[in-house]
């Protein structure tokens, strides 16, 4: 049964000009229910929580009076069950779950840091015999390994940037103790290595020279072998 409201909506649009696609685009309510509020095809608005929200601020828009208009809209309308799945909202992309539960992106950067950790702490642990009384600092960068480090121990890690190619066999480990640090990776770049920097103080080598090497002299290397340079920053001041 025509209750009027419907009535009264149109006909307070229409003396103010204004299409339903003005009102959708003034509003942001769909105008299929602007259309249904008009028509009271109420059986064709979402549950009444949303389509009293979409009534009071239509006809505020309009200009009207919200309550006298709430007051015209039935109690219990028919509601299409269609129309409430439609306007219920998606969960955004950034809060999407994977089918255990679990944040994909939360896991990546858990991973991520026991993986960090797990690499200074194997860095730290390799090297605790050397004179260096200043805790390594990580610092992960891309780009080919160099032997420029900022103040204080450091690692420098350099992933490549390609397609890793299968390993294959590329000779022996060259004895780089006490070489300079620019051969001694000229040395390791040329056998397509690009090894890991740690800079340490000694007294055992002049600043900028090679103090130790692992694997040692003489280790068989494939090009997947990782291999460290520990690098003298001179004698600690």
């Amino acid at each position: 049964m025509p209750t009027g409201l419907g009535q009264m909506l149109a006909r307070a649009r229409q003396a103010r000009g204004l299409t339903l696609e003005d009102a959708e685009r003034d509003t942001r309510i769909a105008r299929n229910y602007l259309r249904a509020l008009e028509e009271e095809r109420f059986e064709r608005l979402p549950a009444p929580v949303y389509a009293r929200g979409f009534l009071r601020s239509y006809s505020q828009y309009l200009g009207l009076d919200a309550a006298e208009v709430l007051a015209l809209f039935p109690q219990q309308p028919e509601i299409n069950p269609a129309a409430v799945l439609r306007q219920a909202p998606a969960l955004p992309k950034e809060t999407q779950r994977g089918p255990s539960g679990l944040n994909f992106g939360a896991v990546l950067v858990v991973f991520i840091i026991f993986a960090v950790a797990g690499l200074y702490l194997a860095a730290s642990l390799l090297f605790n015999r050397s004179s260096n009384s200043t805790p390594p600092q990580l610092l992960l960068r891309a780009g080919p390994a160099s032997a420029t480090a900022p103040a204080g121990g450091t690692v420098v890690v350099a992933p490549t940037t390609t397609p890793t190619p299968p390993p294959r066999a590329v000779g022996k480990m060259p004895d780089l103790v006490g070489k300079e640090s620019t051969e001694a990776l000229a040395t390791l770049q040329a056998l397509q290595i690009n090894p890991l920097i740690l800079q340490v103080y000694s007294s055992q080598q002049p600043a900028g020279r090679v103090v130790r090497s692992e694997p040692t002299a003489g280790a068989s290397l494939q090009t997947s072998t990782p291999v460290l340079l520990v690098l003298s920053r001179g004698a600690q001041p």
